[in-house]
């Protein structure tokens, strides 16, 4: 492990100071909670509702994502994440639907809205404005307002917490064991471990990091932490500038892991990191998949495989701790990467090219 002077590169790099909005995570997650408990739910008509529909891209959908995996073994209705301009045809007036779109701008999200709203499923918006917010307020439909001015990927918990929260009070999930309060304060505890000011012998993220220096990462996880693995890979590409690669177990146990039988014919060995991404409360199947895998993936790359373990106790922290690790390592990649973590030029450059083309309806 070389040395590496954190505050000099923080000081070089982070030119729009991202390092900030990482550290104060904890107290979004605490303004979080409060936005979803000052809502109306009033507004919302919950009787006979039979689908929870989530419709977002990129870093305002990963809260959809978490929503549907919590839900998992609570909620009695189906779950749907959308990232798409429209909407499955089984939209109906029994349908809850949530947009999540941090600008309120995105294209496919105010589509899938607006296609959402001619099915009459019941509509919820969160978001911090932009053309949704306006959509909203002709329709009359529910919005949850959040603060703006920020990377979309840097409001993770103003996406999600709120309708949680709401959705809790709605009856759909129940919050045993005060999981939000488990939740906050783990993170406190994680950011004091996680900071520039702590010591790389102290500081997971910045040892990970060093480990993925002119390496692309491949993520694994369970399919109960695949909303997880998706994080990781878009923090990796937006935040380090580095392409990531993401599956789950058991079903890249059917096909991709042959693929590694040629990683040496194709040189790739030195070139790939291989991440697992392990749960306590994995499936125990699942659990002697991952280790088999680990074992395979090993002999085939010259790295050894890195294996992070979930911290906490409920399943709401247990996803969070794999996510704020991965905020701060893809962080700390990009500050050894010499790049800033906050512009994205190659999605500026798609959406400014895009926006030179007519808008369709697309085709079903």
């Amino acid at each position: 492990m070389f040395a590496v002077n954190w505050q000099s590169l923080q000081k070089e790099v982070d030119q729009q100071n991202m390092l900030a909005l990482l550290e104060s995570f904890p107290r979004q997650v605490e303004e979080a909670i409060e936005i979803g408990r000052n809502f109306d739910i009033s507004q919302i008509e919950k009787t006979d509702i039979r689908n929870l529909v989530f419709s977002g891209m990129g870093g305002s959908a990963i809260g959809g994502d978490l929503l549907k995996l919590l839900g998992t073994h609570q909620l009695k209705v189906p779950v749907e994440v959308v990232r798409n301009y429209f909407v499955p045809e089984f939209l109906s007036d029994k349908t809850l639907f949530t947009a999540f779109s941090f600008s309120g701008n995105t294209e496919e999200t105010i589509s899938a809205f607006k296609h959402a709203g001619e099915k009459h499923a019941r509509r919820l918006v969160i978001s911090s404005g932009g053309q949704l917010k306006e959509l909203c307020r002709e329709a009359h439909v529910p919005f949850v307002q959040i603060p703006g001015g920020r990377p979309p990927r840097t409001a993770l918990g103003y996406l999600m917490i709120p309708i949680l929260v709401i959705l809790s009070r709605l009856g759909f999930f129940q919050n045993r064991d005060n999981p939000l309060g488990e939740l906050q304060l783990y993170l406190r505890t994680a950011k004091e471990k996680y900071r520039l000011e702590t010591e790389t012998v102290d500081n997971p993220a910045k040892k990970l990091a060093l480990k993925l220096v002119n390496r692309v990462p491949i993520i694994y996880s369970s399919v109960d932490m695949s909303a997880v693995g998706l994080r990781w890979k878009g923090q990796f590409s937006e935040n380090a500038k580095v392409p990531a690669f993401q599956n789950v177990v058991p079903e890249m146990n059917h096909n991709e892991i042959v693929g590694w039988e040629r990683v040496a014919n194709l040189a790739l060995e030195d070139k790939l990191q291989v991440i697992f991404l392990r749960d306590s409360q994995d499936y125990k199947r699942i659990q002697s998949r991952m280790e088999i895998t680990e074992t395979i993936v090993a002999k085939a790359a010259k790295s050894r495989p890195i294996r992070i373990e979930s911290e906490g106790e409920g399943r709401l922290t247990r996803l969070f701790s794999f996510i704020y690790l991965s905020d701060f390592t893809s962080y700390y990649l990009a500050l050894l990467n010499k790049v800033d973590p906050t512009p994205i030029p190659f999605i500026d450059v798609l959406k400014d090219t895009l926006a030179k083309i007519p808008v369709d309806e697309p085709s079903k």
